[in-house]
C-alpha cells in the first residue's frame, strides 16, 4: 500500500483497508512515539487510543499506558453521542487497570472543573489468555501477552461458526431433524483467526505466542528499519528480526505498522516497496 493521506485527523480516518480473507476493514494510524489508533467499524471496535476519533464503538482495547497508545482516550469518550446506549467497554492490561480509571477519573474532573464530578467509564482489566465476546456474531478478542517495558497486551479478533458436522454431510433433513431431537450434537464449531495486533513488544512475542502466526492478518510493529538493531533488542522490533518470521508464514499478510518518527513517509514507502519481492505478504501502513 504506498497511498496514504495527509497528516490531518479527518483525512486519516477516511481510508479504509479491507483485511484479506476476512468481513472486517480496518482504518488508523500508527508512528512510534507519535500516535496509535485503530478502528474495525463492523464490530465497532477501537484498538489503542493514541489519536482523536470521532466514532461510537462498543469496545475499546489498550495494548498499555503508553501516550502514544492512549492519551487520546478522554478525548474519544468526551466525543461520543450514544443515545442512549450504554457506554463503551474499555479494556487495558491487568497491572494498569487503575492508573487508566484515575486517569479517566481526573480528566472527566478537569472537564468539568470539579472534584466532585462522577465519571460513568469503567476500565476492565485483561490477562493473557481471557477472551472477550463482542457480540452475536460470534466475534470475540482473544488476549495475548506482549514483552515490553510495562505490562501490555496484544490481541487478537476471531470469530466462531456453527456448522453441520462433516460425518453428517450426505444424510437428509429428517435423518439430521431425528438425530437432533434424540439429543446428538449435529454441529460442530469452528474458530476463524482474522486479525491480531501486535504491539509494543520485541520479536520474542511470537515464540511465546505462536498462535499469533495462525491468524489471516497480523498487524505487527516494525519500529526500526535501518540500522538501530541495539535499539530494537528488548522493546520493540527490527526488520532484521520480523522478516525471517514473515517468509516463514507466507500464507499470513503481515501489516507493518508503528514506524519510527526518524524516518520520512518516503523512505518507509521505498525500502518496502523494495521488499515486496522477497516478502509478497507485506503491507506497509501509510496512512
Amino acid at each position: 500500500m504506498s497511498e496514504r493521506s495527509k497528516s490531518f485527523v479527518y483525512d486519516i480516518w477516511k481510508y479504509s483497508y479491507p483485511l484479506p480473507g476476512t468481513p472486517l476493514t480496518i482504518r488508523g494510524h500508527s508512528r512510534g512515539s507519535e500516535k496509535s489508533c485503530f478502528y474495525i467499524p463492523e464490530i465497532k471496535t477501537f484498538f489503542d487510543a493514541g489519536m482523536e476519533a470521532y466514532y461510537n464503538p462498543d469496545y475499546i482495547f489498550v495494548t498499555h499506558c503508553h501516550s502514544d497508545h492512549s492519551f487520546q482516550l478522554p478525548m474519544i469518550l468526551t466525543g461520543l453521542d450514544r443515545k442512549g446506549k450504554p457506554p463503551p467497554r474499555i479494556h487495558a492490561p491487568k497491572e494498569s487497570r487503575h492508573l487508566f480509571q484515575n486517569f479517566l477519573r481526573t480528566t472527566y474532573e478537569l472537564r468539568k472543573g470539579t472534584t466532585k464530578a462522577k465519571g460513568h467509564f469503567r476500565v476492565t482489566g485483561l490477562s493473557p489468555g481471557q477472551e472477550v465476546d463482542l457480540n452475536k456474531e460470534g466475534y470475540f478478542v482473544r488476549v495475548y501477552d506482549m514483552h515490553h517495558n510495562v505490562p501490555t497486551r496484544g490481541y487478537g479478533v476471531c470469530q466462531r461458526r456453527k456448522k453441520l458436522n462433516p460425518r453428517l454431510l450426505g444424510l437428509p433433513g429428517n435423518a439430521l431433524k431425528i438425530l437432533k431431537k434424540g439429543g446428538v450434537g449435529i454441529n460442530v464449531y469452528i474458530e476463524d483467526k482474522l486479525v491480531a495486533y501486535v504491539l509494543d513488544t520485541n520479536i520474542d512475542c511470537f515464540s511465546t505466542s505462536p498462535e499469533l502466526l495462525k491468524y489471516k492478518n497480523v498487524m505487527v510493529e516494525c519500529t526500526f528499519f535501518m540500522d538501530e538493531k541495539d535499539e530494537a533488542a528488548d522493546h520493540h522490533i527490527h526488520w532484521c528480526q520480523l522478516k525471517p518470521v514473515i517468509k516463514n508464514n507466507p500464507g499470513v499478510n503481515f501489516i507493518l505498522i508503528h514506524f519510527s518518527m526518524r524516518y520520512t513517509w518516503e523512505e518507509i514507502d521505498t525500502f518496502f516497496s523494495d521488499q515486496k519481492e522477497e516478502c509478497p505478504n507485506i503491507t506497509a501502513w501509510m496512512n
